[in-house]
């Protein structure tokens, strides 16, 4: 299933006219989250959220510099000098560049001596540009990620600069997107959540549980490996996602679908408790 089919579907089409309101702000989401790190975070509406990002991120560059910040013109400043840095390392046909600045973005997602990166070696390049065509969301199909690898929280951040119209996935913005979808379940009084909306929920790494699973509309978790699953879980956020940042507030802003995708991320620190029953 492509892009096109799958925004056709019923269930697709019901969904994103249900959730429209929550983006326009219409709809509310009265949101609260305690974190002993984060304090006490409210957000009445998706822009709030998006308005209130915050991710504190210290990185040693390889040219002996520093980058810091973690508001979101901060993040995305540093984000877009490394997707500068990545596309010059392509065309120079440089990898040990290009693993540099992958390996910089790791670090701001406070991913650590990332094994699965320093274990691809000389063919990091090449392996992860090669998944660009399959991941891009223009043209990509869900049943097209047999073998693609490698593919994880960590690696949906260097793909969200690789591949055009592509957001992060993490466990922070798969609990919001699957949050939403489990609203829609109970509103709808349907029975289980429907194919086209079952959205996998990658392993959350902080003590907060990130699973939005309510009765009997569950979401699968993607544990480690599972890289197809993973794939096609960050596909259908992209076309999800990119649908509805299309809606103003969030049309307005530079880059639509990193604006949303970042508010998702920050009220998708737990699970949203709205009318869940």
């Amino acid at each position: 299933m492509n892009r096109s089919d799958y925004l056709k579907t019923p269930d697709v089409i019901a969904f994103l006219e249900w959730a429209e309101p929550f983006v326009t702000g219409e709809c509310p989401i009265d949101h609260t989250w305690n974190s002993p790190k984060w304090k006490t975070r409210h957000y009445a509406k998706l822009f709030d959220a998006y308005k209130g990002y915050e991710w504190k991120f210290s990185v040693d560059l390889p040219d002996n510099g520093r980058s810091e910040g973690k508001c979101y013109n901060e993040t995305v400043a540093f984000l877009n000098t490394q997707k500068e840095q990545l596309q010059k390392s392509r065309k120079r046909e440089d990898n040990a560049g290009f693993v540099k600045a992958a390996d910089a973005v790791l670090r701001w997602g406070h991913v650590y001596q990332s094994q699965a990166l320093s274990g691809l070696g000389e063919e990091a390049m090449s392996h992860l540009t090669a998944n660009v065509d399959r991941l891009d969301p223009a043209r990509a199909d869900l049943d097209g990620f047999a073998g693609l690898k490698p593919m994880s929280a960590g690696f949906s951040k260097l793909y969200a600069l690789l591949v055009p119209d592509f957001p992060i996935f993490d466990s922070r913005v798969a609990c919001a997107l699957a949050s939403l979808v489990r609203l829609f379940c109970h509103e709808q009084s349907l029975e289980a959540v429907p194919e086209t909306l079952k959205i996998d929920v990658p392993q959350d790494r902080a003590t907060v549980t990130r699973d939005p699973s309510c009765k009997h509309f569950r979401f699968e978790r993607i544990s480690s490996g599972s890289t197809t699953r993973y794939a096609r879980s960050n596909v259908m956020a992209a076309w999800l996602l990119g649908k509805l940042a299309r809606h103003s507030p969030f049309s307005a802003q530079s880059d639509p679908l990193h604006a949303l995708q970042s508010a998702m991320f920050m009220v998708g620190y737990a699970p949203l408790a709205r009318r869940c029953q």
